[in-house]
């Protein structure tokens, strides 16, 4: 690896983070590509707060990539995906597909690429939900493929079918991916997850626990859904503290904004309520209850939970 592409590879950090960091050079004698590799992504992760665990979990394939640009890109596509904002996801769309043109074997740049045509849907920007969907599929269905001994492609496969409203199949799928690595916090948070919305609550809140246990600092979906199960418990102060440290985290991430409105509903708050509830509007104004019903209410596997959810954000004037 030679000094000019170490050079390369500290500006396209400095482009990414916004930072001067090739002020600090990278010009020493470089003797292997991996040790380079990995001080490079150590300040990456450092600059852009993005969690070593939670990407470690989500990358940690066999076949991974030896492409260090590919590499990049997939870290960059991360960091804009977690942001969950549609402008964000359309960034992070592109760099997961410049991961994959760089690499046309890069399982987990592919399973990723997956989650962002998901997330056209459940954040309203897809002109097709069906035609969205479908895409998001048969970019999974290329991840595992290529890879099928970790847990990213199912676990990729589990949100697509709990997204789909087939509970069963994001179970198999979840434990698919528990079974390959015990002890990868994002495969037991959606096995969790999996299992909260498909009416084991009880069950899915042990999980998703043991998975910020298994993660010093959480990623913020992680207390969003410990959150959900809270309040799914009506336990909606204990609901709250979990929510309002994800939103510490995500400030921009809708659900967890109107899942603290149905808590504050519940517990008769309603000036709070309907402050998430604008809070979460002028985020994403397509987030109309309507929407939030089709897209999200999906997966419930119980209507009446659903229901219930529903009506306390009416109750915070969604609509």
């Amino acid at each position: 690896m030679s000094e000019d592409r170490v050079r390369v590879t500290a500006q396209l950090i400095d482009a990414l983070t916004g930072k001067h960091l090739w002020a600090e050079r990278y010009d020493r004698e470089l003797k292997e590509i991996f040790a380079v590799q990995d001080e490079i992504t150590f300040k990456i992760f450092d600059e852009l707060q993005v969690e070593l665990s939670e990407v470690g979990d989500i990358r940690s394939c066999a076949r991974g990539t030896d492409n260090i640009d590919a590499y990049l890109k997939f870290l960059q596509g991360f960091h804009f995906l977690s942001r969950e904002t549609v402008e964000d996801n359309a960034i992070s769309k592109t760099k997961f597909e410049e991961a994959v043109a760089l690499d046309s074997d890069y399982s987990s740049a592919y399973a990723m690429l997956g989650y962002t045509y998901m997330f056209d849907v459940l954040l309203g920007s897809s002109k097709s939900p069906k035609q969205s969907f479908a895409k998001a599929f048969e970019l999974i269905q290329k991840s595992l493929a290529l890879e099928q001994s970790c847990p990213a492609p199912y676990v990729a496969l589990a949100n697509f079918n709990l997204n789909t409203n087939q509970h069963d199949k994001a179970i198999d799928a979840s434990e698919r991916g528990v079974a390959h690595n015990p002890n990868n916090s994002v495969a037991i948070h959606t096995l969790g997850k999996v299992l909260m919305f498909a009416d084991r609550v009880d069950e899915g809140m042990v999980l998703l626990k043991r998975a910020c246990r298994l993660n010093p600092k959480p990623p913020y979906y992680f207390l969003s859904h410990l959150g959900n199960s809270y309040m799914l418990k009506e336990r909606y102060e204990d609901a709250l503290v979990e929510m309002k440290k994800s939103i510490s985290l995500v400030p921009t991430h809708v659900p967890t904004h109107l899942s603290m409105a149905a808590c504050y509903s519940a517990l008769g708050r309603i000036e709070e309520a309907r402050a998430a509830v604008d809070t979460a509007h002028k985020l994403n104004p397509k987030f109309t209850l309507s929407h939030f019903s089709k897209t999200y209410g999906a997966r419930y596997k119980n209507p009446a939970r659903l229901e219930k959810v529903v009506n306390l954000l009416r109750e915070a004037r969604m609509k």
